[in-house]
C-alpha cells in the first residue's frame, strides 16, 4: 500500500492511496483527506 500527497489546501490534505497484491493493483481511485 502506498499514499502521495495530491494537494494541500489550508489545514486540508488529499492523498491518493493505492495498494498492489502479487503485483496486481487491487485498490483503484482510493482517496483519503486529512485534516490537521
Amino acid at each position: 500500500m502506498s499514499a502521495t500527497v495530491a494537494e494541500i489546501e489550508g489545514n486540508r490534505i488529499s492523498l491518493t492511496i493505492s495498494a498492489t497484491s502479487a503485483g496486481v493493483k487491487v485498490l483503484g481511485m482510493a482517496k483519503a483527506v486529512v485534516l490537521k
